[in-house]
């Protein structure tokens, strides 16, 4: 849709000509963000952020901490810090008078953060040295708020705006597509681990074929091809954006064998992932159906 794109390409302009670190985060499964090119921008693209992605424990706090922002952001746009010490500017995602997600906007070092590191490291066994020269390697400070206002607020209206359009207030009730959202969001939110059937039956209480089938014919792939297109993307964009090596990328998306993940990158972007980040190229994603 043009008013998608139209959003993607402010978005890309806020990163390219300020640098900004941006993310879209809805507070629940919904259509815009989880089933649209807005989803590319539902990371934090910060190597500090990506690398604690890499540990199961920590991103599953960090998710399970997202809904504790609610009350905060009822009274507008806020300045605040994760629990692994990232200070951030948040801003609501509305429909209407409903506050369904927000916007993480700027990424700098919190005072005092490293106390928040250690504790992150010794909690679920983080490395801590290769964690702490990423973190230093944060900004300092923050932008000013009243450039990130000027900045942040039109995105803001744009996509409430885009929300208003696409749906009423009864959006997900139930039924075959709000299954489809959560399904799809658990899988998001899950792809650099390995997701088998049994446990997306377990979770979604369905069949196994029931779930190949939906899915196959929804997305155009199979669980495990959409799972491996996710991951090239981040690779991608740590390609690009990070200075983690190429076996610490692969580690951090889930793959044991750096190999193996060379080979997964070299047939998705045709260049190996070293070649990748040389030439930063822009070359659009094509899974193997496309090809």
């Amino acid at each position: 849709m043009e008013e998608i794109q139209t959003v993607c390409r402010y978005l890309d302009h806020l990163k390219q000509r300020y640098g900004l670190f941006l993310s879209l985060h809805p507070l629940r499964p919904e259509t815009l963000i989880g089933q649209s090119e807005l989803l590319r921008y539902n990371m934090h693209e910060n190597p500090y952020c990506i690398f604690l992605k890499s540990c199961a424990g920590v991103w599953n706090h960090c998710v399970e901490r997202q809904e504790k922002l609610l009350p905060g952001l009822q009274n507008g746009p806020y300045c605040g810090a994760c629990f692994a010490g990232v200070h951030e500017y948040i801003y609501p995602i509305r429909r209407g008078e409903e506050i369904i997600g927000f916007i993480s906007a700027g990424c700098a070092r919190l005072p005092g953060g490293e106390v928040r590191l250690q504790r992150v490291c010794r909690e679920y066994g983080v490395d801590y040295n290769k964690l702490s020269v990423l973190y230093q390697k944060l900004p300092e400070e923050l932008p000013p708020r009243e450039e990130m206002d000027t900045l942040i607020l039109p995105l803001c209206d744009m996509l409430q705006l885009r929300y208003l359009q696409e749906a009423g207030p009864g959006e997900l009730p139930g039924g075959e597509d709000a299954f489809f959202d959560r399904l799809l969001h658990f899988i998001q939110m899950n792809h650099t681990r390995k997701i088998t059937l049994d446990e997306l039956c377990e979770r979604f209480f369905c069949s196994k074929s029931y779930i190949s089938h939906r899915f196959k014919q929804t997305v155009g792939m199979n669980i495990n091809e959409y799972m491996n297109h996710l991951r090239m993307e981040d690779a991608a964009r740590l390609l690009r954006s990070s200075s983690l090596s190429v076996t610490e990328i692969a580690l951090s998306l889930g793959f044991s064998d750096g190999n193996y993940f060379s080979t997964c990158f070299r047939r998705a972007w045709g260049v190996s992932p070293r070649a990748y980040r040389l030439c930063r190229t822009d070359t659009r994603y094509v899974t193997s159906k496309q090809k």
